[in-house]
């Protein structure tokens, strides 16, 4: 059934009164920085918040944010479109994020409008391990490029490939490889890091 939600004040509450999305909290992030490397940066730290994360977007910045996205969390986590809400060409639309930019390569007018984004939050059970990463990855995104951080979190875990979860990862070794190469491009990141970390 197709669900057309009331106008309200605020169009975070709007979309996610449509969304499907089950969950009792909610964090609102507004718009991401403009800059790739800022955002990637602001999206690392969203990794670990269990509630449904809230973004605004504009339709000259989705197909960044979405690959940004993809780039980060697991593809598994579901993501809802909702695009010019209480207008004549409102969408609504939720998939896992695996799928998010293929959809909106589909049409070209799905990529029109404003839009709020809402994502899946973390599991509660979210692993340790994970929430290190989180934390070298900022390290990374602070000193490294974004392709680099975007390595470590997308293809060095395989989740586009293998639709692996974030529970699964043995992470260790893949932040112990992404140290090794960032040693390489990065000499100045050895001096944000612990001297176990350096050598781990």
């Amino acid at each position: 059934y197709r669900i057309l939600p009331v106008p309200g004040v605020s169009a975070a509450i709007t979309a996610l009164s449509a969304s499907g999305l089950l969950h009792d909290q909610f964090y609102f992030v507004g718009f991401l920085p403009a800059k790739a490397k800022q955002r990637q940066t602001a999206l690392v730290k969203l990794l670990g918040i269990t509630a449904t994360l809230v973004l605004y977007e504009a339709p000259h910045r989705i197909v960044e944010t979405i690959d940004g996205l993809m780039a980060v969390f697991p593809p598994s986590r579901q993501i809802v479109f909702a695009r010019e809400l209480t207008k004549l060409f409102e969408e609504i639309h939720r998939c896992p994020l695996s799928e998010a930019a293929a959809w909106l390569l589909q049409d070209s007018n799905r990529q029109k409008g404003e839009f709020v984004l809402l994502l899946e939050g973390a599991s509660d059970a979210l692993d340790t391990d994970v929430v290190e990463t989180e934390r070298i990855l900022s390290i990374l995104l602070s000193e490294c490029s974004v392709k680099q951080a975007a390595t470590l979190a997308a293809q060095r875990a395989q989740f586009h490939a293998d639709g692996i979860s974030t529970e699964d990862v043995d992470w260790k070794p893949i932040i112990r490889e992404a140290l090794q190469e960032a040693a390489v491009e990065c000499p100045h990141l050895m001096q944000s890091l612990t001297p176990v970390e350096a050598t781990a």
